[in-house]
């Protein structure tokens, strides 16, 4: 194996570590600040609330995730423009509350219209959250901040490369 497989696979692992952690801050600040008016709210236990926004960060990271696969960066930079990222009328934030309604539903028994409670309270405030995390509190985040905060981790933008690297060299590192 070349030095150069080694060294990506290094920056690969650590680029995966630090993602991880920020990802995990952002999930842990909205469960300590917005878990308690989620219950209140949607009228749900507090196991509920506390999943339902482990799902939206879920559903944000996949959303976002598939816009810079499909290579609308600038989309996802225009989200976070201006001081509210997660106003309703984007078109990615409405994909991003379908995603969340749907896993609501599908995989917490919550009715619609409870879903739909809990997504207006926790997909504005993820987004701003990650907005703040990565550097856009006044403005819009860099684009290498953004797009390193949804890079790392399994399906990430770096295991893209990971995986045409894999099939580039003819599956030798299955």
């Amino acid at each position: 194996m070349s030095k150069t497989f080694v060294s990506f696979f290094r920056y690969y692992k650590k680029v995966n570590q630090n993602y991880i952690i920020m990802w995990n801050e952002i999930i842990n600040k909205a469960k300590d600040n917005i878990t308690g008016e989620i219950q209140n709210r949607a009228g749900i236990n507090q196991q509920q609330a506390d999943k339902s926004i482990d799902l939206a960060g879920e559903s944000s990271r996949e959303v976002l995730l598939d816009e810079a696969k499909q290579g609308n960066v600038q989309q996802i930079m225009s989200l976070f423009r201006g001081s509210k990222p997660g106003a309703s009328g984007n078109p990615l934030v409405q994909k991003i509350s379908n995603n969340l309604v749907g896993k609501l539903v599908s995989q917490l028994g919550l009715s619609p219209e409870t879903a739909g409670t809990v997504e207006t309270i926790a997909v504005p405030y993820l987004l701003n959250l990650v907005n703040q995390k990565t550097g856009g509190q006044d403005s819009a985040p860099s684009q290498q901040s953004l797009m390193s905060l949804l890079g790392g981790g399994s399906g990430g933008l770096a295991s893209g490369v990971t995986d045409q690297l894999k099939k580039g060299l003819g599956g030798f590192f299955k």
